[in-house]
């Protein structure tokens, strides 16, 4: 069972198997790029004036919502956001927010099959381009 700091929820949390309890119904991301203001982190190759932090919230059909944050000094929370809004968020949803083990093998299936998208979409012969839901090419083989 996870430390849960609000003692009501924990107390709430105790009679309820793994496999049952809240049912996940969303999965939201937000990245947001914070700048630094008077201070920049600079080395001998890069300057820094923000950093990325990405929120992802889930909501169960009980009413609790989850947090989670991440930071990174340097870009690339924005591919992690789209792997998560559209592999990691579509398997969870509808299982038990308490089995971690269960959405763990889900999200692990997701990573297999992209991995082998991504084999299949390297080795073609001709040039193939993935297209977003906002029409944006995202992928493209190195032919």
């Amino acid at each position: 069972m996870a430390d849960v700091r609000n003692q009501g929820l924990s107390e709430q949390r105790a009679d309820v198997s793994v496999s049952a309890g809240p049912i996940i119904t969303g999965v939201h991301t937000a990245l947001v790029d914070v700048p630094l203001g008077q201070r920049t982190i600079t080395d001998s190759q890069s300057s820094v004036q923000s950093v990325e932090f990405l929120q992802v919230s889930i909501e169960t059909d009980a009413g609790i919502t989850g947090y989670g944050f991440n930071w990174n000094y340097t870009r690339g929370l924005r591919s992690v956001q789209v792997m998560i809004d559209d592999c990691f968020a579509p398997a969870v949803l509808g299982k038990s927010a308490f089995n971690r083990h269960a959405a763990w093998q889900a999200m692990h299936a997701t990573t297999l099959v992209a991995d082998d998208l991504t084999r299949l979409i390297d080795t073609a012969n001709a040039p193939i381009f993935g297209i977003d839901k906002n029409g944006k090419v995202n992928e493209w083989n190195r032919k």
